[in-house]
């Protein structure tokens, strides 16, 4: 899944949660707001 994630062809966005090992509250949060800047990026591209 981490190698898809990667994918810049395809329209998912993934960002992590703070129910993992290595998680926590802030790590989901800021990768939350990497994921709509990418979406937000990618819709604008497509217009």
């Amino acid at each position: 899944m981490l190698r898809h994630s990667r994918r810049t062809d395809v329209g998912v966005h993934f960002c992590g949660d703070y129910f993992g090992d290595l998680g926590n509250m802030e790590l989901a949060a800021a990768s939350g707001f990497q994921a709509a800047l990418r979406a937000t990026t990618a819709l604008n591209a497509a217009m």
